[in-house]
């Protein structure tokens, strides 16, 4: 089955012959730093756990705790865990900008800003925009696959961690032992419990909030590409 992509070459040709050259220059930011950012989560996920697999292959065999490594194995760990918070805070400020930085692409690519009223540059976000696309009936499935990612659990906890991690404390990354065998992994990476306005946080895997934010973002980005190219070519 073909992989469906968003031809952004198109996009730009389309709002060079709709709107001018100065529009696509109000575009174009976007247009690249959308798929950019993206990239960025995977890449920082990605360390998070090559760091950690590297560091099991080379202290924790079969069997082996954390609580039993050695002192110069300790130092390491300890190294490791900082590297990898830093990927961690990193990967959830990536994957939490890409909903606005959509948003603006999505925004001028269609010349909302030309419209008797525009939104001021700071008001442009997943939010803004979602509620003025709702009165453009091409945009109608866009609209409710965004309604679906901001309404889902794994968002909710991605903003919550972010802005903690932004405004108040780190959500730091650990790792954790199960020495009850109930689990299929020994060892698993995990964020912190957290408190966020007034809502309390569990503590849970990294990748329970991070992938399926990452694949419905990945997925949105395709499909609002290809409705923007489609919009165009109609007006």
């Amino acid at each position: 089955m073909k992989k469906e992509i968003w031809n952004i070459e198109q996009t730009r040709e389309l709002v060079i012959s709709r709107f001018g050259e100065d529009q696509l220059e109000l575009a174009k930011p976007s247009l690249q730093s959308v798929n950019d950012r993206l990239t960025f989560s995977k890449f920082h996920y990605l360390e998070i756990n090559s760091l950690f697999s590297a560091f099991k292959s080379s202290h924790l065999g079969e069997g082996e705790t954390i609580l039993g490594l050695s002192e110069s194995a300790e130092k390491e760990y300890f190294q490791m865990m900082l590297k990898i918070g830093a990927h961690a805070v990193a990967c959830l400020q990536s994957l939490h900008s890409v909903g606005d930085i959509l948003a603006n692409a999505i925004y001028f690519s269609i010349g909302m800003n030309l419209s008797l009223h525009p939104l001021k540059d700071r008001e442009i976000s997943i939010y803004s925009v979602q509620k003025k696309l709702k009165g453009i009936p091409e945009f109608n499935e866009i609209t409710t696959e965004i309604d679906l990612l901001l309404e889902s659990n794994e968002y909710l906890y991605l903003v919550a961690a972010t802005n903690s991690s932004k405004h108040r404390n780190l959500v730091p990354p650990n790792i954790t032992e199960d020495w009850t065998g109930s689990k299929l992994k020994l060892h698993e990476i995990t964020f912190e419990p957290f408190i966020h306005a007034g809502k309390s946080y569990m503590r849970c895997p990294i990748e329970e909030p991070l992938k399926p934010v990452f694949e419905k973002f990945s997925k949105l980005i395709v499909n609002s590409g290809n409705t923007i190219n489609s919009y165009l070519i109609k007006i």
